[in-house]
């Protein structure tokens, strides 16, 4: 099939903030209070949730510290069975050192020095030329960076080169989604599934997700009951 440039596209999902049931009872000043001053309570009440979220962003060890560089979007933060996706993998024995190299920059982009995690792992894959696992790493690095399209590369070399690869694929499909390529993300998951493991719940949950934003309710009910 044949594939168009990635496209810049991502949004941030904030974390839900709650009270106890306790605090929602309406007091007698609330009561008592008039349609401004309500107005008022109400406006102070979404900035406190805004603050929250900006906080618990901020404070949840995804987004790296050096921001966004050259015009890349901002990180996007994910939900914990698609962020697993995006980590750094060991490269294992196949050159010693590589898998060093890449255990540096694994330290590195843990630390959110992502420029310099960078170049370990573009370090890695010149010494492993033919892994998938360093391009994926190299994907997971841009990603943290802000930089989609970059990822989106990385990962689309990795997965030529291992097409039964779980994360290859996943990762790749994800961001084909992010891109609005909606047909290539689907031919990916829906190739996976025949070809590698029908019953992988990662890529039935991502092929579900991607019938519902289609409104193509059926399919996606029909993944669902798969996993």
């Amino acid at each position: 099939f044949s594939r168009k440039g990635p496209c810049a596209g991502s949004r941030w999902t904030g974390a839900m903030a709650t009270f106890p049931a306790q605090q929602q009872q309406p007091t007698a000043a609330m009561q008592c209070a008039t349609p401004g001053t309500m107005r008022s309570l109400i406006e102070g009440l979404h900035e406190l949730f805004d603050r929250i979220n900006h906080v618990a962003l901020a404070s949840c060890g995804t987004c790296g510290s050096n921001g966004p560089v050259g015009g890349s979007k901002e990180r996007v933060r994910l939900e914990p069975g698609l962020a697993c996706l995006f980590a750094i993998r060991p490269l294992g024995d196949e050159n010693p050192d590589a898998a060093r190299t890449t255990q540096r920059g694994a330290r590195l982009l843990h630390e959110g020095r992502v420029e310099e995690s960078l170049r370990e792992l573009h370090d890695a894959k010149r010494l492993v030329p033919r892994s998938q696992v360093a391009r994926c790493n190299l994907g997971c690095a841009y990603f943290e960076r802000g930089d989609e399209d970059a990822a989106l590369h990385w990962f689309r070399e990795a997965h030529s080169l291992a097409p039964h690869d779980e994360i290859a694929t996943l990762a790749t499909a994800l961001l084909e989604q992010r891109c609005n390529q909606i047909a290539d993300a689907q031919w990916l998951l829906v190739n996976f599934l025949q070809e590698v493991d029908p019953g992988h719940p990662g890529a039935l949950r991502q092929l579900a997700r991607l019938h519902q934003l289609q409104g193509h309710w059926q399919q996606a009910a029909s993944c669902f009951r798969r996993l």
